[in-house]
């Protein structure tokens, strides 16, 4: 089994904190949020204990507010949204949904114990997962980043998606000022990030293609993407677009946080080396395993395919293989390999291939049940069908393709595949 470990070293802390730093959002911000806090921390103070809290606020400074507030009171608690509370079974969560008034006049006593919270996986192929995670598991990480209080973070998707909420703790800890711009149409955070002067911007792949033909962000001097495959040609549009960036790209999921983060020296095809403090390992199977300080404490909600945990690792079914030189490379998801003409096909490698091809900006894969082959290719894209079916001979054989103008996408900035099936007539 190779293996390979990254850097260690890095500095711990107690607890989240929000101490003098500033969240923003179109309209409105919120600057030391200790009043607030304090009205969420008293209004879930007297509730049962035997469950944790869900806040499903539609005001980011308001949730934000919330999570910051129940933590304190030494309780559970998770940022979702509606679709995460109506997937949610009933009575998995005392669910906060009335926004507070700002103030409480009273002091709140802050619990000594550093409560564990809760983030949520995208749910691009079903119900989202709730994982309960220990707060050192970001703070390990946070220690890494090199965020301070002279940046200025944005994000573009909502606080539900555990990467938008990551860098908005993060900021927070760091004393760093947050700008929290989901919501906007895509020109519109674009000139919100160079008005408002970002300097560190997290964003997934679709939503960084999602801003092309903007003006240039000059600001921006750190950009840190996770959430999907980011090739040569996206890495390219997104150097115009950020000009003065150092791209950071890593690979992670909601149960392993960072597992390993790549730069411009990496080589093409590959997600990069482990990061720091993460040991790596794959299996004869291809299974990718990781061990590290920043892995998930349990499932409140699995469904789905869990991860699977074997000696202090997790695996969540992504396959690669590891090079000589520690170099991860992706090869797809176990549940994403279907067999067309007898021939196992990866529908992720599939989408990376359909998106090399000129006029396409994007593609989903699915898997669309065929008697003759045990499957065909469903494909749905936004750009140009006919530059595809021109390169049809290329790919295993499609059943079905649709454009679209516009891209059905969640709000984690990942791609909503449930509308994808439900586009091409309810492909698995």
């Amino acid at each position: 089994m190779p293996e390979t470990e990254g850097q260690t070293g890095a500095r711990q802390s107690a607890r989240f904190d929000w101490e003098r730093a500033t969240a923003h959002r179109p309209g409105g911000s919120l600057r030391q949020a200790g009043p607030l806090m304090t009205a969420y921390g008293h209004a879930t103070a007297d509730l049962p204990p035997d469950l944790p809290v869900l806040v499903n606020l539609s005001d980011p400074l308001q949730a934000l507010a919330a999570f910051y507030g129940v933590l304190a009171q030494g309780r559970a608690c998770g940022i979702g949204d509606a679709r995460i509370a109506a997937s949610a079974p009933h009575g998995a969560f005392h669910v906060i949904d009335r926004p507070l008034p700002t103030r409480d006049p009273r002091d709140m006593p802050i619990s000594r114990t550093a409560a564990p919270f809760i983030t949520f996986t995208g749910g691009t192929t079903g119900a989202p997962k709730a994982i309960l995670r220990d707060q050192s598991s970001w703070l390990y990480s946070f220690a890494q980043q090199g965020i301070g209080p002279q940046d200025r973070v944005a994000v573009l998707g909502g606080l539900s998606h555990s990467l938008a909420l990551y860098a908005a703790v993060e900021a927070l800890h760091q004393m760093a000022d947050i700008h929290l711009l989901a919501g906007l149409r895509p020109k519109a955070q674009s000139a919100a990030i160079g008005n408002h002067g970002i300097t560190v911007l997290y964003a997934t792949p679709t939503q960084l293609k999602l801003l092309a033909g903007s003006a240039p962000c000059k600001t921006v001097t750190r950009l840190f993407v996770g959430g999907g495959a980011f090739d040569g040609a996206a890495r390219t549009q997104t150097k115009v677009q950020f000009p003065n960036a150092r791209i950071v790209v890593f690979y992670g999921t909601s149960e392993t946080s960072f597992v390993t983060v790549s730069d411009a020296d990496t080589p093409a095809g590959s997600v990069g080396r482990a990061y720091p403090g993460v040991t790596l390992k794959t299996g004869e199977d291809g299974l990718i395993w990781a061990s590290s300080p920043m892995l998930f404490k349990d499932y409140l909600i699995s469904g789905g395919t869990p991860a699977q945990r074997r000696d202090g690792f997790v695996s969540v079914g992504d396959m690669g293989r590891i090079d000589p030189d520690g170099f991860l490379y992706l090869t797809g998801r176990a549940d994403r390999i279907v067999s067309i003409s007898d021939r196992s096909v990866s529908l992720d490698a599939v989408e990376r291939e359909i998106e090399r091809i000129e006029g396409v900006r994007h593609a989903a894969a699915v898997a669309l049940p065929d008697a003759k082959r045990g499957h065909v290719l469903g494909i749905v894209l936004s750009g140009d069908p006919d530059q595809v079916w021109r390169h049809a001979a290329t790919l295993p054989k499609i059943g079905r393709l649709v454009a679209v103008e516009t891209w059905p996408m969640l709000a984690s900035g990942k791609t909503d595949y449930p509308a994808i099936a439900a586009l091409l007539g309810g492909a698995s």
